[in-house]
């Protein structure tokens, strides 16, 4: 993937699993199994298929960041690649999920890490 370390912001859409389950794959597998060792069976489920995915681009258009957001309304598996840490993406990811989700859900958990 090609590097822009000095994006400030990114382009976020939401796309479906099945459309672009080959960058959120990528991406998670680069940041959960690659980085931090996360076994591969706990990183791959069943809510994926049937959840919302929002995924963040560079300036040069290429994924950079992912999260998810399950039917029970938890924002989960979010990623942001390396370079682009620190920089907005998740913050910008997190923007996106809860302008979709306000009208939606009632109530929003979100599980991560410290």
């Amino acid at each position: 993937m090609p590097t822009d370390p000095t994006v400030r912001n990114a382009r976020v859409t939401s796309v479906t699993w099945q459309s672009e389950s080959s960058a959120l794959k990528a991406i998670r597998t680069a940041v959960f199994i690659e980085e931090q060792g996360v076994p591969v069976a706990d990183e791959w489920d069943q809510l994926d298929a049937i959840s919302w995915h929002y995924l963040a681009f560079n300036a040069e258009d290429q994924p950079i960041g992912c999260g998810r957001l399950t039917p029970q309304g938890q924002i989960s598996r979010m990623a942001v690649l390396h370079l682009y840490r620190g920089q907005g993406v998740g913050q910008a990811l997190i923007a996106a999920i809860l302008e979709f989700s306000r009208p939606n859900f009632a109530r929003l958990h979100l599980h991560a890490q410290l």
